[in-house]
């Protein structure tokens, strides 16, 4: 995944989660299942979505990373992201 914060209320400038384990579900979540640990990752191109989640698709990609958590389908609902160096 891709995901850049924006921590403006605290006074510092957009950061993106590069090469860090991220427990990612949707909300609501109905099975602790439903929770997926991922890699984010930092791509250049990507750098104008901020407080977004962007999934990967294409060619290689095995199963929708959405649809694997509680079966959501990108139409604006919401993604809990939880990074720590101890996941």
């Amino acid at each position: 995944i891709f995901a850049q914060i924006d921590c403006d209320e605290f006074g510092c400038e957009p950061y993106v989660l590069d090469e860090a384990n991220v427990a990612l579900w949707h909300n609501p979540c109905l099975h602790p299942g439903d929770v997926r640990v991922v890699k984010a990752v930092d791509h250049p191109m990507l750098r104008d979505f901020i407080n977004v989640v962007v999934f990967p698709c294409g060619i290689g990609i095995r199963r929708n990373l959405a649809q694997e958590c509680s079966g959501g389908d990108l139409d604006g609902d919401a993604y809990y992201l939880l990074w720590d160096q101890d996941i």
